[in-house]
């Protein structure tokens, strides 16, 4: 048992010391490897960072904190490198090396690191100045102990609208934090907000945004709010609380309206949290490319006008029915507004072809009704496509033959068939094929074909 202890310690020394003469080898290449341009003379410049992130996280998290912590060095110390042909590097125009500027770097990291749940990262900082012919080339170290992530412990909706608080608890199971095992970061915290709007937006909330919530982070320990009147238990409370903090950081989540203090009317921000319904579904499926949407709505005289209970069309050449139009529209009059179905009817008009550009416009009316408006560019009627084919064949390994194909096609599409938004395509194809071998006719082959197609 000694024996392998000592085999494996043997080669743990080995690995170790062959890693530090290897990267050690990639340290003397780049410095050697990097050429300097317009450096500052007789004065040390920045010339490499490089970041060592140490904690007891995974490989992977330590690779992405590394990746996202370079780019909160400083600019004045920040060294200029370019990578080139995957060999050299090329450096222009280096800041002059200030160690002041260490204090500043290590405060964006700092920063950024609390996006990530880091509350407890410590900065260890080092520089070293080589000299390279007559240059003083700057080396900034930075060490980051980042410690333990925080997790978040609970999430809770506290909102002042019952509507609001219900639909959020309701659709809980969806949440993107596990309470007890989702890491703290401003990225999960984000993602969830952008869910909770989702789901408002579906069930009527038209003007809620992700600017109208707010989650509050709070890290406090809740046994520091326990009343006591003894020093010395208050005393031992905070270092118990300081002791569970270090060892498993928490954070307690509070989702709620963000209300605007400076708003000179504070019923103003209620815009946002009311439900909307659908009213009128206003139709330009005429609309030309030069056409402006606003200036149509102020002129609507210039168009004729055809309306239904719950839609008005406005044309002037008759190009569509109307029921091509009602069937792809799914923001139904009198229904609660859903962005699903919003979103729906415009993906359908583009998707069907017979119109190049949709537009649209909101208009709110009777304080809880929204108007839709939907601007359709119809693309070219009818085109006709000509195509010409060769080919050519000279066999394989059983025959041998020399041949050579002509084909000729006429594809004729019409995107309006029966003024109903239908497509048609008619196709003639006609080929032939001539062999070039003495024993053989020359021609070989004739064919034609007809293909007409409708798609609804």
């Amino acid at each position: 048992m000694r024996l392998r202890n000592y085999i494996i310690s043997f080669f743990s020394i080995v690995l170790f010391i062959t890693s530090f003469i290897s990267c050690s080898e990639q340290r003397v290449l780049f410095f050697n490897r990097t050429k300097v341009k317009n450096f500052p003379v007789d004065t040390p410049f920045v010339f490499d960072n490089i970041l060592n992130i140490h904690g007891e996280i995974s490989n992977d998290e330590k690779k992405s904190l590394k990746i996202g912590l370079a780019n909160y060095w400083d600019d004045s110390l920040k060294a200029p490198k370019v990578q080139q042909f995957g060999l050299f590097y090329k450096e222009k125009n280096p800041p002059v090396f200030d160690s002041s500027n260490i204090t500043r770097t290590k405060g964006l990291m700092n920063s950024f690191l609390n996006s990530q749940g880091f509350y407890q990262a410590k900065f260890i900082d080092s520089f070293y100045i080589d000299t390279f012919n007559t240059q003083e080339r700057a080396t900034i170290v930075m060490d980051v102990v980042t410690g333990k992530r925080t997790i978040i412990d609970s999430v809770h909706y506290t909102f002042e609208d019952s509507s609001l608080e219900r639909i959020a608890r309701n659709n809980a199971k969806k949440t993107l934090i596990i309470p007890g095992k989702t890491s703290y970061s401003k990225q999960i915290i984000g993602a969830e907000l952008d869910r909770l709007v989702n789901q408002y937006r579906r069930r009527g909330y038209f003007l809620l945004t992700r600017d109208n919530l707010v989650a509050i982070v709070d890290t406090t320990d809740f046994n520091l709010l326990k009343l006591t009147l003894d020093p010395f238990e208050q005393a031992h409370l905070i270092a118990e609380a300081e002791e569970r903090r270090r060892k498993n950081p928490s954070a307690f989540i509070a989702i709620q309206e963000r209300q605007n203090p400076d708003t000179l009317n504070p019923k103003s921000d209620s815009i946002f949290f009311k439900k909307y319904y659908v009213g009128r579904n206003y139709m330009y499926p005429e609309t030309r490319n030069y056409d402006i949407p606003d200036s149509i709505m102020r002129h609507p005289e210039q168009w004729n006008i055809d309306s239904t209970k719950n839609f008005t069309i406005y044309n002037k050449q008759d190009l569509f029915k109307f029921p091509v139009l009602r069937t792809h529209t799914y923001t139904h009059r009198g229904a609660l507004y859903n962005e699903d179905n919003f979103y729906k009817t415009l993906n359908n008009f583009t998707q069907i072809g017979a119109w190049d550009r949709v537009d649209y416009r909101t208009v709110i009316r009777d304080n809880d009704t929204v108007d839709f408006h939907y601007f359709l560019t119809p693309a070219k009627k009818e085109t006709i496509t000509l195509g010409l084919e060769a080919s050519r064949n000279t066999g394989d390994f059983l025959t041998s033959s020399n041949l050579f194909g002509l084909s000729f096609n006429i594809t004729y599409r019409n995107r309006n068939v029966w003024h109903r938004a239908i497509q048609s395509s008619t196709t003639f194809s006609n080929g032939v094929e001539f062999s070039f071998d003495k024993d053989n006719p020359l021609l070989q082959t004739l064919q034609s074909s007809l293909n007409h197609t409708y798609t609804f």
